[in-house]
């Protein structure tokens, strides 16, 4: 795979920092659900940074826990990615945008579920940068 230009890096860096601040709890909080079996933390496996080229998969797992740090393999997980810079379908299957892009992309692979208290939602993240690909443009379009 090729490496993101250093501005392309640096634009994902501040992306991602702000996200992180905005999306992810920085982990359980005490006024979560006290059961055992609620969910408590969720963890997007691979949890670094995808550079993808277009028509690229990539699987996501999410990774849920309880209070005392035990799996939930049952827990039912939604999956989303903003901005459409791809698709990723209800198992984790990412795949990057098949749209021509003049510019490269760069997303976020979201996993969400409810916390155990009503309202609340757990969710975690994962950047996913697509390379823009000038092969697929028409003669022309990219001298715009």
């Amino acid at each position: 795979m090729r490496a993101l230009a250093p501005a392309l890096v640096a634009v994902a860096a501040l992306f991602g920092t702000v996200a992180a601040a905005q999306l992810w709890p920085a982990g359980p909080s005490a006024s979560q659900a006290d059961g055992d079996g609620a969910p408590a933390s969720i963890e997007v496996i691979p949890h670094v940074e995808q550079v993808m080229e277009r028509g690229q998969a990539q699987r996501f797992r999410a990774v849920v826990r309880d209070r005392a740090g035990r799996a939930l393999e049952d827990a039912k997980v939604m999956w989303s990615v903003t901005p459409r810079v791809g698709t990723i379908d209800a198992t984790g299957l990412f795949v990057a945008t098949s749209a021509c892009l003049r510019w490269d992309g760069i997303g976020i692979v979201t996993v969400t579920l409810p916390a155990g208290v009503r309202g609340q939602m757990l969710s975690d993240g994962a950047l996913v940068a697509i390379h823009y690909d000038p092969s697929c443009l028409t003669v022309g379009e990219g001298e715009r």
